[in-house]
């Protein structure tokens, strides 16, 4: 759904997720999940110059990996984070997130980690609704994130991110 379905204008939008993920400068729309979560991976590649990129996804919910460049792991222990991190074939370009209501701990574990590889974070919340997401904690924030608010998918960047896009 493009932003032209959403009553809400860029600036809104931007205030909003600001009040939950103050680094951002940046909010525009996608017109679907497919395409948002595309165009994260796009910028992140496109920012590090690498391709490999680790998904941490509900255990609940196994993935399998469209290609060789995606790799899925189980969220919610840092230490298999760590080894995932450690057996990459390549250095990761991204580490992304599905948001969920994890600990504070393990979102800036993840945020250490992100940094630590040079990789950049993306928090997926796209599969909730922003207004029933939890208040995100400040020492984990994204470079990147994906979310829905308002009948539309919006994306949201970090000032060093607006270069790729």
């Amino acid at each position: 759904m493009h932003a032209a379905y959403s009553k809400l204008t860029q600036a809104q939008v931007l205030a909003l997720l600001n009040q939950r993920a103050p680094d951002m400068v940046k909010v525009w729309s996608m017109p679907s999940l497919t395409e948002a979560r595309a165009k994260l991976l796009q910028l992140a590649r496109t920012t590090t110059g690498r391709q490999q990129a680790l998904i941490l996804t509900d255990p609940a919910q196994p993935q399998s990996a469209p290609n060789d460049d995606l790799a899925f792991i189980s969220a919610g222990h840092a230490g298999q984070l760590c080894q995932a991190i450690a057996n990459s074939p390549e250095r990761l370009a991204a580490l992304v997130v599905k948001y969920d209501q994890a600990s504070a701990f393990y979102y800036k574990k993840v945020r250490e980690l992100s940094s630590a590889e040079g990789a950049v974070l993306i928090w997926d919340a796209l599969d909730i609704a922003f207004e029933q997401s939890p208040v995100w904690p400040k020492n984990s924030q994204p470079d990147l994130i994906g979310f829905k608010l308002d009948n539309a998918i919006w994306l949201g960047a970090k000032q060093d991110m607006l270069g790729e896009i």
